[in-house]
C-alpha cells in the first residue's frame, strides 16, 4: 500500500506523487510530545490514531521547519526534507514552497474553486517566464494568494461541518438505543410482565444447580461476590474432579466460579488441627452429596510417620507446632469409587478404640459408611483390634456403632508379605516335617552369573542381604517371593525335592499376594485380577491360610503374631466380600483400596 498524506483535505500519495514528478517527501508522525499537535492538524476523525505507516507530506511544513533548506554540498539535491525536532504541520496550502521549488509548480490556481485543490505539474506552463511581463507575474501571484485563502477557509468550513456531522451521528445512535429501551419496557407492561416476579422464578429454577451468588452474577445483580464456605468447598470438589475442567468452566466458558487466588487462601485458612478434620469432613461431604450408597463405602486406614523434630508456626491458628516425634494419620478412603482424604491427625499419640469409633460416627453422620479398618500388626494396634472386638483371625470383626453392621479389620498385606520374608531369611519355617530355607536361593543367585542368559534378571545379592532400612522395601520382598523365582528353582534344580517345595512354597506367597494387591477386574493375568470370590481364588486363598496355620517358625513352637495377622487378613477378605456382595451386590473388590498407603498417600498431597 503506497504512502499518503493523513491529513484529511490533502490527497498526495506516494503514487501520484511519482508519476507527476513532484519533490514531495512523507513524514512519519513523531513518538514526543508533538504527536497530539499532529492529530490535530490532520482534522480526522475523533477516535483516529496514528499507526506506524500514517505519515504527513511535506507541502504541510514551512521552510523553517528542515534543518536544512538547501544542501552546502555539490553535486545533491536542492532540498533536504529533514524535519526539526518538535517540527509541526502548520500549512494547508504552502505558497513558500511554491515561490521556492518552481519547477514542482502546481496546475494554474486560478483555475481552482474547490478546497483540497490537487495541484498538478504543468512543466510548459512557465516554459518562457522571462517573456512574461513582472506586472502580469505580480498579479497571477495576487490571484494565486486569494485562491488559497478562500480555498483555507472552505476547509475550517467543512471541518467543522464534520464535526457536527460526527456529533449528530452518535446523538442519532444514543436516542435509538434509548427508544429500544422504552420499547422494550413498554412491550413487557402491555404482556404483564411483572421483571422482580421473573427475577424471582428464575432464581427458583436454578437453586437446584447454581447458588445465590452464582445466580446474582448471572443475572448481572452483582459484579462482585464473597463466596461462602459452602460455594468454596464446592469449588475445591470440582477441582479435585478434574483441574481442566474447572479451567474451561471458569474462563472458556465464563461460569462463575472462585479465582484460584480465593481458593488458595481459603485453604490456607482451613483450620488442621489435631483430632479429627472438621473442615475435611465438610470438603468429603460436598465430594460426596451426589455418590450412591455403594460409593460412598470406604475403608480407614491408619498408621505412624515419623517427622522432623523442630518447632513450627502455623499460621491458621496462630499456634507454635512442636517439637513432635511420630504423626498418627487416619485416611478414609473410598471402595468403589476414587475418593481418599486424611480424616484425623495426632502427634506422638497411638490408636485407641475411642478414637476409631469416633471417627466412625463422625463419617456416618455425613453418610459415609466405614467397612473396613486397615494397620500393620504392630503391639498397639494390635491391642486396638482386641479392645473393639476383633480378638483373632476366627472373629476379624467388631459392630458399627451407628449402622451395627461388621466391621472388619484388615491386617495390611505389604507389610505381612515383608514380615514374611524377614522370617524366611533369618529363621526358615517347618512344614509338614520339612524345612522350607533360603540356602537355595543364595545358590541360585551366586550362580546366575555364570550364565549369559538367565530368568533372575530382577534379583540380586541385595534381594537375601539388605540392611534394616531396605528391609522396608516391599518391591525387594514381592520380587524375592515371585512366580519368577519359583519357576527359576525348578529350572536350576530339577530333580531337588527340597528346591521343589520351595518353589511350590514361593508360588503360594506369590499368589496370595497378587489376590491382596489386585488393580483392576481387567488385568491380563488371571490371578492378578480384582477379587471376586471366584473358585481358583478360593482355593488360592484356602491353601495359604493352611500352610501359614500349619507351619512353624524354626526354633518357635507356637503361631507367631505375623502369622496370626496374616490368617486374619485372609479371613476378613473373604468375608468383607461376601458382606458387601450380599448387601450391596458389589462384583468385586480392587484389593489395593484396603492395604495401608498412608505414606504413599501423604507423599501425593
Amino acid at each position: 500500500m503506497p504512502r499518503s498524506c493523513a491529513a484529511a483535505f490533502c490527497k498526495n500519495n506516494a503514487e501520484n506523487v511519482k508519476k507527476r514528478g513532484l519533490n514531495i517527501t512523507f513524514h512519519s508522525f513523531p513518538s514526543d510530545d508533538s504527536l497530539p499537535k499532529w492529530i490535530d492538524f490532520c482534522k480526522r476523525d475523533e477516535h483516529w490514531k496514528p499507526t506506524k505507516i500514517s505519515t504527513v507530506c511535506s507541502l504541510h511544513f514551512k521552510p523553517d521547519d528542515y534543518q536544512m533548506a538547501k544542501s552546502s554540498l555539490p553535486q545533491t539535491l536542492p532540498v533536504l526534507k529533514r524535519l526539526k525536532p518538535y517540527a509541526i504541520p502548520s500549512l494547508i496550502q504552502p505558497a513558500d514552497f511554491i515561490q521556492n521549488e518552481p519547477s514542482n509548480m502546481t496546475a494554474p490556481l486560478k483555475e481552482c474553486n474547490q478546497p483540497n485543490v490537487e495541484f498538478q505539474t504543468d512543466s510548459e506552463y512557465f516554459s518562457d517566464v522571462e517573456n512574461v511581463p513582472s506586472q502580469t507575474i505580480i498579479d497571477m501571484k495576487r490571484e494565486l494568494d486569494q485562491v488559497k485563502e478562500d480555498n483555507r477557509k472552505l476547509i475550517e468550513v467543512n471541518t467543522n461541518l464534520r464535526d457536527k456531522l460526527h456529533s449528530y451521528f452518535n446523538e442519532n445512535k444514543r436516542l435509538k438505543a434509548e427508544i429500544d429501551n422504552l420499547q422494550k419496557h413498554i412491550s413487557k407492561k402491555d404482556a404483564g410482565i411483572d421483571e422482580a416476579a421473573l427475577v424471582t422464578a428464575m432464581k427458583e429454577r436454578l437453586k437446584p444447580t447454581l447458588s445465590e451468588n452464582q445466580i446474582d452474577i448471572i443475572l448481572k445483580k452483582k459484579k462482585r461476590v464473597v463466596w461462602t464456605k459452602e460455594e468454596i468447598g464446592s469449588a475445591l470438589t470440582l477441582k479435585y474432579f478434574g483441574l481442566r475442567c474447572y479451567k474451561y468452566l471458569a474462563k472458556d466458558r465464563k461460569f462463575p466460579l472462585p479465582a484460584d487466588a480465593t481458593l488458595k487462601r481459603y485453604t490456607k485458612n482451613l483450620v488442621v488441627k489435631e483430632g479429627i478434620l472438621d473442615d475435611v469432613l465438610k470438603l468429603i461431604s460436598n465430594l460426596t452429596s451426589t455418590f450412591t450408597e455403594k460409593d460412598r463405602l470406604c475403608a480407614l486406614s491408619f498408621d505412624e510417620m515419623k517427622v522432623n523434630r523442630i518447632i513450627e508456626l502455623d499460621k491458621a491458628s496462630d499456634e507454635i507446632i512442636g517439637p513432635h516425634n511420630y504423626l498418627q494419620v487416619v485416611m478414609a478412603r473410598g471402595l468403589c469409587n476414587k475418593w481418599k482424604q486424611p480424616v484425623y491427625i495426632g502427634f506422638d499419640k497411638k490408636m485407641t478404640k475411642e478414637i476409631l469409633l469416633k471417627i466412625i460416627e463422625k463419617l456416618s453422620e455425613i453418610n459415609i459408611n466405614v467397612v473396613a479398618i486397615i494397620s500393620d500388626n504392630c503391639s498397639t494396634n494390635v491391642s486396638c483390634w482386641k479392645e473393639l472386638g476383633a480378638k483373632d483371625y476366627e472373629r476379624p470383626y467388631f459392630q458399627h456403632p451407628t449402622t451395627l453392621n461388621n466391621v472388619y479389620v484388615i491386617p495390611d498385606a505389604p507389610h505381612l508379605l515383608k514380615l514374611l520374608r524377614n522370617w524366611f531369611l533369618d529363621s526358615g519355617f517347618t512344614y509338614n516335617g520339612k524345612h522350607i530355607k533360603a540356602d537355595l536361593l543364595f545358590d541360585m543367585i551366586a550362580s546366575r552369573n555364570e550364565t549369559e542368559i538367565t530368568p533372575l534378571y530382577k534379583l540380586s545379592k541385595t534381594h537375601l542381604v539388605m540392611t534394616p532400612q531396605e528391609r522396608q522395601n516391599v518391591r525387594r520382598a514381592a520380587q524375592l517371593l515371585s512366580h519368577t523365582t519359583a519357576i527359576s528353582l525348578r529350572r536350576y534344580f530339577k530333580n531337588n525335592a527340597e528346591a521343589t517345595d520351595l518353589a511350590n512354597f514361593i508360588e503360594k506367597v506369590d499368589l496370595w499376594f497378587s489376590i491382596s494387591n489386585s488393580y483392576s477386574p481387567f488385568a491380563k493375568l488371571d490371578y492378578k485380577k480384582s477379587y471376586t470370590a471366584s473358585d481358583d481364588q478360593i482355593k488360592a486363598l484356602d491353601e495359604m491360610f493352611e500352610i501359614v496355620s500349619n507351619m512353624t517358625v524354626i526354633g518357635k513352637h507356637s503361631l507367631q503374631i505375623f502369622q496370626k495377622s496374616l490368617l486374619m487378613q485372609i479371613t476378613s477378605l473373604k468375608l468383607l466380600y461376601d458382606d458387601l456382595h450380599k448387601r450391596h451386590n458389589i462384583s468385586f473388590i480392587s484389593t489395593h483400596k484396603v492395604i495401608n498407603d498412608i505414606k504413599n498417600i501423604i507423599y501425593s498431597y
